[in-house]
């Protein structure tokens, strides 16, 4: 299925604390995030900004399987669950959809790796 830019291993390394198959079930996603993140530039990122890719990705793929398992603890149909105050949604609504909450942490984590020394995320470069 093509290449990642860390592996198991990096992530392990690095305090990761998935289980492999669940590395493997979130790696791909966290990928494509940063190559649209970054508009592709991450495949070329200078030799500076390496680690800063992969520990992003390491970061990315504990966002993607932690919102995997919150979605599938939502009922299919079911727009929202609360709970003593805690309120989780997955539609439209009062709060902040689980989607839109995953697109603005997958952002946050982008922004906080892969802007600084060389700012992959600038658009117009």
């Amino acid at each position: 299925m093509g290449y990642t830019f860390a592996d198991y291993t990096f992530y392990k390394d690095h305090g990761g604390k998935l289980s492999e198959a669940l590395y493997d079930a979130s790696v791909y996603d966290a990928r494509a995030e940063i190559l649209s993140q970054t508009s592709g530039a991450a495949l070329t990122a200078p030799e500076n900004m390496r680690d800063a890719v992969k520990l992003c990705e390491c970061a990315l793929v504990d966002v993607v399987a932690g919102y995997k398992d919150t979605a599938a603890a939502l009922p299919k149909g079911i727009g929202s669950i609360s709970n003593d105050g805690y309120t989780v949604s997955a539609g439209s609504g009062g709060g902040v959809s689980i989607f839109k909450a995953e697109a603005q942490e997958r952002a946050a984590v982008c922004a906080r790796y892969l802007q600084w020394p060389v700012n992959l995320m600038c658009r117009w470069l």
